[in-house]
């Protein structure tokens, strides 16, 4: 595998992977700038599961909706969620 990767040079292309194993070291003046982004992008998710949860304690807790209509629209948030990224998917794997 790693005879594979060294023939091959994926500098100029984008891809999305779910976990990436780095075998030698890595160097190089943007590495802090890199870190500092994924920390960055870290604490903005940590920040929006909050701000979601908050919300969804937020509408239970409102005396409007019924606990029955509540099940059903977190039903269908979670359908729309994975729909949307079933669709967010598929764009970019055309490009």
């Amino acid at each position: 595998m790693a005879r594979y990767l060294k023939q091959m040079n994926y500098a100029e292309q984008k891809m999305v992977v779910g976990a990436l194993e780095v075998i030698g070291d890595v160097t190089g003046s943007g590495m802090k700038t890199i870190r500092k982004s994924i920390d960055s992008l870290s604490g903005n998710v940590a920040s929006i599961n909050t701000e979601i949860n908050n919300y969804w304690s937020d509408i239970a807790n409102d005396a409007v909706i019924t606990p029955g209509e509540k099940k059903d629209l977190r039903k269908e948030i979670n359908t729309i969620e994975r729909t949307h990224a079933a669709i967010l998917s598929a764009a970019e794997d055309e490009g």
